[in-house]
């Protein structure tokens, strides 16, 4: 199934259905906007979107349209809802789902005696400085006995490279046998988990497959974690074309294969 991260996936609008739509290179916000039948800043405000960014290739809409919208009629191609996986963008339940398809798991490790940062890194494989984003800390704190962080520990090497090279880090004694209970939390507990799990997300995840870079364009659509893209936590997936000029664009292309 399609992971498909949304800002809230328990929010419904009275009168309205709704509908996911996959960008296809030549979209531009107006032109969904114009063939769903909806208001572009609606439709900007409904993906946490910049009004005047550029949509990428493989981006996945949410719109709100009318219950006897008629896609057919509309000449666009809508996602099948049965093939979809939707969760709340940045959640543990993304986090986790996002991870498990990568062949890692998020854990808490709790500090048996002061600790360095760094070093707790090196007993699963990862590097001091993602784990320190991830948890919202220095990169050379040191934990107290009892402090606990959330880290990330491959189950499956093979499912990405990713989860490959940070297996071939995690040292041989610790290879295969998950430690910690289960991360049911996001990020630090010192900071709000909607935040929290934006930076974790940001910290470990990267930008998803064909999602839009705002740190390189600031014009550029701006969603987090997929952050509006599903598998976009798979790091061997490749990246999705970039946005055709919106001046020469006609609307959102109704291509079949969007749909695979």
């Amino acid at each position: 199934m399609l992971l498909v991260p949304v800002p809230d996936k328990v929010v419904v609008a009275l009168g309205k259905q709704r509908v996911f739509y996959r960008v296809v290179a030549g979209d531009t916000l107006k032109g969904v906007a114009r063939a769903l039948a909806v208001k572009p800043d609606d439709l900007a405000q409904w993906n946490a979107l910049d009004p005047d960014g550029n949509l990428q290739a493989r981006m996945v809409l949410l719109a709100w349209v009318a219950p006897d919208f008629d896609a057919g009629k509309h000449a666009v191609n809508l996602l099948d809802d049965r093939q979809l996986l939707v969760v709340t963008r940045g959640s543990p339940e993304h986090m986790d789902l996002a991870e498990a398809r990568t062949g890692r798991v998020r854990t808490e490790y709790v500090a048996q005696s002061k600790e360095k940062l760094a070093d707790i890194a090196k007993k699963f494989g990862m590097g001091s400085h993602d784990l320190a984003r991830i948890n919202r800390i220095s990169y050379d704190t040191v934990l107290s006995r009892g402090q606990t962080i959330i880290v990330y520990q491959v189950a499956d090497p093979n499912r990405s490279k990713r989860a490959d090279e940070q297996w071939k880090k995690t040292p041989r004694a610790r290879r295969g046998k998950l430690t910690g209970s289960h991360a049911a939390r996001t990020a630090s507990s010192n900071v709000p988990d909607d935040e929290a799990a934006e930076t974790e997300s940001e910290a470990e995840q990267g930008e998803p497959p064909g999602a839009p870079d705002a740190k390189s364009d600031p014009k550029r659509a701006s969603q987090h974690p997929d952050k509006h893209e599903p598998d976009k936590h798979e790091p061997d997936r490749p990246r999705g074309s970039s946005e055709a000029d919106s001046s020469s664009a006609s609307g959102p292309v109704t291509n079949p294969a969007q749909l695979r």
